[in-house]
């Protein structure tokens, strides 16, 4: 089925032309199809206004595709953070007797995957459909800026249950509030001289 789409919508064609380049001779690749592998032939020589657009859209996801990064690393290191966040409270911990493990298994269940990973898809979808309809791409920025937001808090807020049901630790709101605002702190810290160079 994913052939059969993907023959239709001509992305060969485009893979084949961006990795060849214009000067592409006309060529025969296999493509699998239902009863093993089928040979098409890939029209190599695309018109002139395909490789506008590709080079136009190049231009205009240099920063969204930045930002786009930097979310994905930051959401990605935002449960270790957190984890080292949360070493400073080792003291109420070894007074309410709460094992090290236990704090480990909180963070990395509340801070799993896949939050982050529908955002970013999400944000990813919208900057690609922006760029296909042929519109300017400004707008996704700021939206980029805030989107790992989303996430985090969903995160946090598990995380806060995770110390007050399961670990039952003292004041969890306030421990969780303290440890993501050191760990927002942190990343304003290191993503802010970046920011400023967009």
């Amino acid at each position: 089925v994913a052939t059969v789409i993907l023959c239709q919508a001509g992305i060969f064609d485009v893979a084949w032309n961006l990795f060849e380049g214009r000067g592409a001779r006309l060529g025969r690749m296999p493509v699998w199809g239902f009863g093993g592998p089928v040979r098409v032939t890939v029209p190599t020589n695309l018109p002139f206004w395909v490789w506008e657009f590709l080079s136009s859209v190049e231009g205009a996801c240099d920063d969204a595709g930045e930002l786009i990064w930097m979310n994905l690393l930051v959401l990605s290191a935002w449960p270790f953070l957190t984890l080292l966040s949360l070493r400073v409270f080792r003291w109420s911990m070894r007074r309410a007797r709460v094992n090290k493990v236990h704090v480990r298994r909180c963070v990395l269940y509340s801070f799993d995957m896949i939050p982050p990973a529908l955002t970013m898809l999400v944000a990813f979808l919208l900057l690609i459909g922006q760029v296909i309809a042929g519109g300017n791409t400004a707008w996704h920025e700021p939206f980029l800026l805030f989107l790992p937001l989303l996430p985090v808090m969903f995160g946090a807020r598990r995380l806060y249950h995770a110390y007050a049901r399961y670990l039952r630790f003292d004041r969890p709101f306030l421990t969780v509030l303290a440890s993501q605002i050191m760990v927002l702190l942190a990343v304003m810290i290191e993503w802010l001289p970046w920011l400023v160079q967009l």
